[in-house]
């Protein structure tokens, strides 16, 4: 027999030898199946069941409650009331929604036992005299507060001079977005540091001895930040400010960082700002940072958008900026740099500047799709 033929009988031999113990194997395994569901009844697979749907239940409802306690601590939301129920509470939150709170039960049934879920639950709720603790199975705790936060805002002032030479607005304000004679209520509980060992209640102040010092505002619901006289500021920090809404940078220096401000509405400014970091302002919509045409030189090198979606009006006609990236401001309608060098503007793919109702770019930039 030739050899080709030989070599295909075997093949042909393995290949029906291995196919039998397969469909043997599988003939096998069909009887054991059978046996083992003929030996189960119905209530055995509808309890089965049953106790699969409750802890998929639990395992969505423990989720649900670590997303909902951490958007609200994320949202520096307080407690505005609870109510204790049989096994939690029943959060009413200062934006008005409500959460529902149930702590988890020990033992062999519960968190600690061999039938419980693998999502974090709820081991324990401590009641301070400030706020709710809510202490998870994977150690992890998060702690709501039961009354509003104070805003605090940091920032260092350069007096060089003696005298009555600091002045704070936080009421009446004019904007390019939120209007002009805008009136906000004034801080309630006003208390500043000064830096200098004064602490005071007053929106004024006089430094005895020129220098720099750091200066920290704390307040409940400051609206509204503007700098008055003729000193030079720098270094603001209004990340622990959750109710302001109106900025203003003017008679402010250098490298400004302005982020993680949930209700910011518009920032304004001129002079002497160098480098502008705005990041984590989701309802920011107006930045109008200005400068004088007859000025020797523009003072702006450096401007960063990150996570800020909703400005609507970009006005920054005098800078040193060669390029720009607004590919992230999709809601933009007014956009203004037109005495710069700005030679490249980096946009969306959709991005069309004869839609806007104000577009003033330098002559010849390009505009290029950012990928």
């Amino acid at each position: 027999m030739p050899s080709f033929c030989v070599m295909t009988f075997w093949k042909l031999k393995d290949y029906f030898t291995f196919n039998m113990k397969f469909k043997f194997f599988i003939s096998m395994l069909s009887f054991i199946l059978l046996f083992c569901f003929a030996g189960c009844n119905d209530d055995d697979y509808s309890d089965d069941i049953d106790a699969l749907k409750k802890e998929l239940e639990e395992t969505k409802a423990s989720i649900k409650t670590i997303q909902d306690l951490t958007s609200a601590l994320q949202n520096q939301l307080f407690i505005n009331s609870y109510e204790k129920t049989e096994n939690g509470y029943t959060l009413k939150m200062s934006d008005g929604s409500t959460i529902s709170v149930t702590q988890g039960q020990k033992g062999e049934d519960g968190i600690d036992g061999e039938n419980g879920t693998n999502a974090p639950t709820i081991t324990d709720i401590n009641e301070t005299e400030n706020a709710l603790e809510f202490v998870f199975s994977d150690g992890s705790v998060i702690s709501l507060p039961k009354e509003e936060k104070y805003d605090v805002i940091t920032f260092e002032v350069t007096s060089t001079f003696s005298g009555l030479n600091v002045e704070l607005l936080f009421s009446e304000f004019s904007g390019n977005y939120i209007g002009y004679g805008v009136s906000y209520p004034y801080p309630e509980n006003l208390e500043i540091n000064w830096g200098d060992g004064r602490i005071t209640r007053s929106s004024k102040h006089e430094y005895k001895e020129a220098g720099t010092y750091t200066v920290t505002i704390k307040a409940k619901k400051i609206y509204g930040l503007a700098f008055q006289s003729g000193n030079r500021y720098s270094n603001i920090d209004i990340s622990k400010c959750s109710n302001i809404q109106y900025l203003d940078l003017s008679r402010c220096e250098g490298d400004m960082k302005i982020c993680n401000s949930l209700n910011l509405v518009e920032i304004d400014g001129f002079y002497d700002i160098t480098k502008l970091n705005l990041e984590n302002l989701p309802n920011l919509r107006c930045v109008n940072i200005g400068g004088s045409p007859m000025a020797k030189e523009f003072p702006l090198e450096s401007l960063n958008i990150i996570n800020c979606p909703n400005i609507e009006i970009l006005y920054i006609p005098y800078t040193k900026l060669t390029s720009i990236d607004i590919s992230g401001l999709k809601n933009l309608y007014e956009f203004n740099c037109n005495n710069s060098s700005i030679s490249t503007i980096w946009v969306w793919e959709e991005f069309d500047p004869t839609s806007f109702d104000n577009c003033l770019v330098p002559e010849g930039v390009e505009y290029k799709v950012k990928q």
